[in-house]
């Protein structure tokens, strides 16, 4: 039985992967959408992720923080290929790493 600490990480953790999942594909699919309508052009965009040194390397102060830049990391890289093909370019920016 979970105590009301125990509910309370739950709940908390529940609700920050909820929003890991918007923060992580929500911007790429609306700036896809809009994109894509660019159908006339041979390169449609140019879509720019914020990635973090986090999400190269762990970062066990902020793990939440730390998963989300992984995630940002992963469907950049994901998606890179299939964007491709259809005149879609995307990165991912880590400003630290380059400074």
């Amino acid at each position: 039985m979970l105590t009301l600490w125990g509910l309370f990480i739950v709940s908390v953790v529940t609700l920050s992967v909820r929003s890991l999942t918007i923060d992580i594909d929500a911007a790429v699919k609306l700036a896809y959408h809009y994109m894509n309508k660019n159908s006339d052009k041979d390169e449609k965009g140019h879509i720019i992720c914020t990635a973090s040194d986090a999400g190269i390397y762990p970062f066990s102060i902020a793990p939440l923080y730390g998963a989300s830049k992984h995630g940002v990391v992963g469907l950049v890289r994901s998606c890179a290929r299939q964007l491709s093909i259809q005149g879609i370019r995307i990165n991912g920016l880590a400003p630290n790493v380059i400074g």
